[in-house]
């Protein structure tokens, strides 16, 4: 669904601290997880998927497009490689050996992180019936987090896969919400595997809305 040009919620400090804490890569990588990446942290599932992107060929502005063999090559070098905590996204780096030059350009990248905030946005109204209420403080934290994990882990239960069972994720953060307890959502938004100035910036918005709802 293209981005709502009107929408206020997403405005240049959320898209400045997305970018921020999630650097703008216009080449693939694969994250922490090993999960193959492109742009700010979209990621690509499988190789059909990135080939329904057009995708740049040997440089991201002047470069042609690539073909549907070539992302798909670029795709598979990426996905075979090693990841991990100590393996950053500059390892990918495409030099046409190891790594093939297929880019995206900017004006995609941009768009694409317009598109998956306000996705994350309408995620989070199915989520909270009146979250279009909540301060907006409160409303910028819960985007943070729901662009940062998406769906399959920002719920209240989450599925374990080797216990092959529904687990406890967030239940006194989704508590907290409920009640409009925005102190105890600010101390219960802390998340594993990112770094703690993002951990911190969330926090601070949740208390500033404990703040403001308490003047």
């Amino acid at each position: 669904m293209p981005y709502d040009e009107n929408d206020d919620l997403i405005d240049d400090e959320v898209i400045r601290k997305i970018k921020k804490h999630e650097t703008p890569v216009d080449y693939m990588y694969l994250d922490t997880k090993g999960n193959v990446t492109l742009g700010t942290g979209r990621m690509i599932p499988n190789a059909e998927k990135a080939k329904s992107f057009q995708l740049r060929y040997e440089d991201k502005i002047k470069g042609r497009y690539a073909t549907a063999r070539e992302t798909e090559q670029a795709f598979k070098k990426v996905q075979a490689d090693k990841y991990g905590k100590n393996i950053g996204y500059q390892y990918f780096k495409p030099d046409g050996q190891k790594f093939d030059k297929i880019y995206v350009d900017n004006a995609t990248k941009e768009a694409w992180l317009l598109e998956d905030l306000q996705r994350s946005k309408r995620e989070l109204q199915q989520k909270f019936e009146d979250f279009d209420e909540f301060p907006r403080s409160a409303q910028k934290a819960l985007l943070d987090m729901q662009f940062n994990m998406g769906d399959p882990k920002f719920q209240v239960e989450i599925y374990d896969a080797r216990e092959k069972k529904m687990k406890p994720a967030w239940p006194k953060l989704f508590k907290a919400i409920e009640n409009k307890d925005w102190k105890t959502a600010g101390d219960e938004s802390h998340r594993e595997g990112i770094g703690e100035e993002r951990n911190t910036y969330t926090k601070d918005l949740f208390y500033d809305a404990h703040s403001k709802q308490n003047k």
